[in-house]
């Protein structure tokens, strides 16, 4: 009986925060770039983002991850971000 109690118990004790990871891709020139891949490179997980250039991960461990971030014709670039970060991240491809 105690195990059972124990197990309905104890995902409260494995819970972690997550945190919000958003921001906007835009040339040297400050133009947005719809359709810019954001991948993370440790969870294989990405976005595309949209005809603002935005992208967003609602929920994101705190952690370090590095973001490739990559558009046709432009230089993919790699960016550290720390989680968790209360700015948006701007990022420019050139």
């Amino acid at each position: 009986m105690g195990l059972w109690l124990w197990c309905l118990w104890s995902p409260g004790l494995f819970a972690q925060t997550v945190f919000p990871l958003h921001g906007h891709v835009t040339d040297d020139q400050e133009v947005a770039l719809p359709g810019a891949t954001v991948f993370i490179r440790s969870s294989g997980s990405g976005v595309v983002t949209d005809e603002r250039g935005r992208f967003a991960f609602p929920a994101l461990l705190d952690g370090i991850y590095y973001l490739e971030i990559s558009y046709i014709g432009y230089q993919t670039r790699i960016v550290e971000v720390e989680i968790p970060t209360r700015k948006a991240l701007h990022i420019r491809l050139i």
